[in-house]
């Protein structure tokens, strides 16, 4: 049930419309937005909650065009505040997200529970290193923070940090069992924290047993 996706990070440097290009290009049809990226030429924002109906409209248009759908989408904090949740989560539901990508505080994960049972839309909580996510980057502690959450509450687990701060995917994703709701895949050139991606299959991340594992 596993679907290959596309994250817009890994092209931050084009616009949100070169990025769903390459995509289509690439046969790949699913899509991790991001709300630091540019839009288009013609539309010069960042892809957000505060663009207008009209310029999301341009966007669903254009990914009704090539065929790509924005699953899950990455912004970074989703504070705990009523009236920006909200907006937040209207802006996901014009889109057609699936998750969130976040790492909001843990707490505002009560209310961001309640807006993603209200709305369908789960949150996806990310890990990076121990300085940005000091909660989230382990995950017995990440586990901890959602316990008593709804299953709208999950992990996306990037296992290049993972490996970075010293965690084993395999038994990162078997503690997190079914909360998994999506994962950044990458292969490193070495276990520590200078390690950096090389292509799939080619670095020391055994991804061929990672996968056959989960």
């Amino acid at each position: 049930g596993w679907r290959l996706g596309l994250t817009a990070w890994s092209y931050k440097d084009n616009t949100l419309f070169e990025t769903i290009d390459k995509a289509a290009d690439l046969g790949i049809w699913y899509l991790d937005g991001l709300n630091v990226q540019k839009v288009s030429s013609e539309i010069d924002k960042d892809f957000d909650y505060n663009l207008s109906n009209e310029e999301l409209l341009s966007i669903r248009h254009k990914l009704l065009e090539k065929g790509v759908a924005i699953t899950n989408y990455y912004i970074h904090d989703i504070p705990g505040d009523e009236a920006i949740c909200k907006r937040i989560f209207d802006f996901g539901q014009l889109m057609g997200i699936e998750a969130f990508i976040a790492e909001p505080k843990p707490e505002a994960l009560d209310l961001i529970d309640r807006y993603c049972q209200q709305y369908g839309i789960r949150l996806a909580i990310h890990n990076h290193g121990k300085d940005i996510s000091p909660v989230y980057h382990d995950p017995q502690k990440l586990l901890k923070a959602i316990a008593g959450k709804s299953r709208m509450i999950g992990v996306c687990g990037d296992l290049g940090y993972w490996q970075r701060n010293g965690f084993d995917p395999v038994q990162a994703v078997t503690l997190l069992k079914d909360r998994i709701v999506t994962l950044q895949v990458h292969d490193l050139n070495e276990k520590t924290s200078k390690g950096h991606d090389v292509p799939w299959g080619t670095g020391i991340s055994n991804l061929q047993n990672f996968f056959q594992t989960i």
